[in-house]
């Protein structure tokens, strides 16, 4: 794990993203309500940067349309989805790209 990156666990998309939309409008309040309403369950966070790197999520057939809601959104930010079919899955994972200079 690159230095300044920490792994938040079940935390709601609302606490790092916002909505696009003007502040106080009918627009804003239903994107919030909808971000609000999805949690990730691993969230790879630079705080340097301030910005979410990856989001991690489990395979799961009967959560389907939740991983599809979650995969649109982070689509529109352009932050990676990666589903994992176990924990133990996690730890063959290359997250991020060893740099040497």
């Amino acid at each position: 794990m690159p230095e300044g990156v920490v792994v938040f666990v079940k935390v709601k998309l609302s606490e790092f993203l916002t909505p696009i939309a003007e502040y106080g409008t009918e627009l804003f309040y239903q994107d919030f309500l909808e971000l609000n309403n999805l949690t990730a369950p691993f969230l790879l966070f630079d705080v340097k940067n301030r910005k979410v790197e990856k989001v991690i999520t489990f395979h799961n057939d009967s959560k389907k349309q939740t991983t599809g809601e979650l995969r649109k959104i982070l689509e529109i930010c352009q932050i990676p989805l990666i589903e994992v079919g176990s924990i133990a899955e996690l730890y063959t994972l290359t997250l991020f790209e060893n740099k040497e200079d």
